[in-house]
C-alpha cells in the first residue's frame, strides 16, 4: 500500500509548505476582521457613525489533500481549506473506532458514518457544529488504509457490516501471505508510468463545472478491473 501512496504523498509534500504559508496568511487576515467586526458592532449599537461593515477575508482554497485524522471533527479543518481530501490511516480500525468518540450525542459515531458515506458520492454538505459552519458544494472524500481480516466486522459495525453500504464503498485487497524477501530489481518502466499516471489525474479539473467522465476504452478497462477484484 506505501508503495502505491508513494506518488500521492510526494504530492502533496510539495504542496504542504505553500498551503501552510497560505493557511497562517489567511489566519491573520480572519484574525483581523474579527477584531474590525467587532470594533464596528460596538460603534453599531452605540448609533455611531463608521465606515461600513469589514469586509470578510475569501474562503481560503488549497491544493493540499492528505490528512491523517481519524474522525469528522478533525477531518472539518481540512475541509474548510480545500474542495476534496484524503484520508489515510495504517490502521483503518481506529478510524471507525473514533466514530463520534468526541461527541455529546450517544448517535454521534452513526451520524458520521453517514457523513462518511455521503462523502463517496459526493454532493452538498452542511454542517454546523460547536459553531463552526463548513458548507461545500460537493463533500467528496478519499480513505485509503489497511486492517486485519480478524477486527474488519468489529470496527465496521458488526452484523451490520454491510448493511448501510459503507464496506461496499471500498475496493478491498486480500494480500497474499508475505513471502521470503529477495534481491529483485523493481519494474522502474511501470513505476514511472504509474508515477506519471498519479500525476495526470491529480491535475485534472472539472470542465464547465461538469464531472469528468471516462472514455469507453476506459470504463472497459474499469470493469475488467472490478470483475477481478
Amino acid at each position: 500500500l506505501k508503495a502505491v501512496l508513494k506518488p500521492l504523498f510526494e504530492l502533496d509534500k510539495q504542496c504542504r509548505k505553500e498551503a501552510v504559508a497560505a493557511l497562517k496568511k489567511h489566519i491573520s487576515e480572519k484574525n483581523i476582521y474579527a477584531a474590525k467586526l467587532a470594533e464596528w458592532e460596538k460603534k453599531e449599537a452605540k448609533g455611531e457613525v463608521n465606515n461600513g461593515m469589514p469586509t470578510e477575508p475569501e474562503r481560503l482554497i488549497v491544493d493540499y489533500r492528505q490528512f491523517s485524522e481519524t474522525n469528522f471533527e478533525g477531518l472539518r479543518g481540512l475541509l474548510e481549506i480545500t474542495d476534496k481530501a484524503w484520508l489515510s490511516s495504517d490502521e483503518l480500525s481506529s478510524w471507525a473506532a473514533g466514530m463520534g468518540k468526541y461527541a455529546a450525542s450517544r448517535d454521534a459515531g452513526m451520524s458520521e458514518r453517514a457523513i462518511f458515506l455521503q462523502s463517496f458520492e459526493g454532493g452538498p454538505f452542511h454542517s454546523l457544529r460547536a459553531g463552526r459552519p463548513v458548507s461545500l458544494d460537493s463533500l467528496s472524500l478519499c480513505i485509503t488504509g489497511a486492517i486485519t481480516p480478524s477486527s474488519l466486522r468489529a470496527s465496521l459495525g458488526g452484523a451490520k457490516l454491510e448493511a448501510d453500504g459503507l464496506l461496499q464503498r471500498f475496493c478491498v485487497s486480500h494480500a497474499r501471505s508475505q513471502v521470503q524477501d529477495t534481491n529483485t530489481a523493481p519494474d522502474e518502466i511501470a513505476l514511472d508510468a504509474f508515477t506519471r499516471c498519479v500525476h495526470n489525474l491529480r491535475r485534472m479539473r472539472p470542465v464547465d463545472g461538469l464531472p469528468l467522465r471516462l472514455s469507453n476504452e476506459a470504463f472497459q478497462a474499469f470493469e475488467q478491473f472490478a470483475a477481478r477484484v
